[in-house]
């Protein structure tokens, strides 16, 4: 049992310890608007640099609509990426056989077992006329409070999905650490 929750403890560790890679990788691929179309160099977002993470983009060339289609592809590659080695780390330390509706950030890791499924086991587009799909985005969009009106892609927003995501997991998982630890004593 010890060696089991020195496991779960390993796990939390292991997360943030990937997210600081996800972080790290986003800096320089963070989202790009449009307007930086034509400059010749592009800033990290706040999000990253108020995480110490301040990279600047110098292009030898003015950037193009086709440079931020691409790079914004990367970005998003990169969360749903994170998505499925979230869960993959999680599931790899069986924290669940089935998902415990009681527990405090059983909400995330539904959304986020959900999620994993269509973007590791399809194209990871999302088909509105697909009713689960639909359900899930439309539970992504209530749960996290976004203000989307009509989708067009799973939204994977770091800091309204992703980071929510990642810390109802750990709470989870630190549940279940402590439901382990009272059944030991």
């Amino acid at each position: 049992m010890a060696e089991e929750m020195g496991t779960i403890k390993s796990l939390l560790v292991e997360i943030d310890r990937q997210k600081n890679i996800l972080d790290r990788l986003k800096a320089f691929f963070s989202y790009m608007e449009e307007g930086v179309i034509g400059s010749s160099g592009v800033r990290c977002g706040e999000y990253y640099r108020s995480k110490g993470l301040d990279v600047f983009l110098q292009f030898s060339r003015p950037i193009t609509k086709e440079d931020v289609i691409k790079n914004n592809e990367i970005s998003r590659w990169l969360n749903e990426s994170f998505i499925i080695r979230l869960f993959a780390l999680i599931e790899s330390q069986k924290i669940y056989s089935k998902i415990d509706m009681n527990m405090e950030g059983s909400d995330e890791i539904d959304i986020l077992r959900r999620l994993r499924r269509i973007l590791a086991h399809s194209l990871g587009k999302y088909h509105s006329n697909n009713s689960d799909q639909r359900k899930l985005v439309n539970r992504i969009i209530t749960h996290m409070g976004l203000k989307i009106k009509e989708p067009v892609e799973f939204p994977l927003d770091i800091d309204k999905v992703i980071d929510p995501l990642i810390e109802g997991c750990k709470k989870y998982i630190k549940e279940k650490l402590l439901q382990k630890e009272g059944e030991t004593k």
